[in-house]
């Protein structure tokens, strides 16, 4: 069993963010800190939503929080998705390079939620571009779809071959 720090959004109807990844790694036997980035009634795909963004001073205060109990120094893996704001980012990267200098196996998933080849970006510029500074270079997995991979590397990205 693993404990997973998971930060991303949450849905009160549906399954996305920590509604769906918390739901199966426990399935899984890992523990899971749901931290959420902000909290929906639903997908915006299914039309506007209200919703309440965790403030970036709230998201540091909750990880200090968790880092001052040793919650965070016990986590083996952190998985991050969907960021409503580019401010809540540097905090999160800070520490996850903190929760490394405790335990450097600790292996970090970086989904970079920011657009697609339909819509394009979808979320502040400024989001994609501190995901790009302060978050990609920590990851040990990515999970970008093809569009947000050629935004973070700048290659175009056709098939999987360009992909790779």
């Amino acid at each position: 069993m693993a404990r997973i720090l998971s930060i991303q959004s949450q849905v009160i109807y549906g399954h996305v963010g920590n509604s769906a990844a918390a739901f199966a790694l426990e399935r899984l036997s890992h523990e899971v800190l749901a931290l959420p980035t902000i909290i929906l009634p639903h997908h915006p795909g299914h039309g506007r939503a209200a919703g309440r963004k965790t403030e970036p001073g709230e998201l540091d205060a909750w990880l200090e929080d968790l880092a001052v109990k040793g919650w965070l120094d016990q986590c083996d893996a952190v998985l991050t998705g969907y960021f409503p704001d580019a401010k809540q980012i540097p905090a999160v990267a800070e520490a996850i390079a903190g929760m490394r200098k405790t335990n450097p196996q600790l292996l970090y998933l970086c989904d970079p939620v920011f657009g697609d080849e339909e819509s394009g970006v979808f979320l502040p510029e400024s989001i994609a571009r501190a995901i790009k500074q302060h978050l990609f270079p920590l990851a040990d997995l990515a999970t970008p779809n093809a569009f947000e991979l050629a935004e973070l590397t700048g290659a175009k990205v056709e098939d999987a071959e360009g992909a790779m």
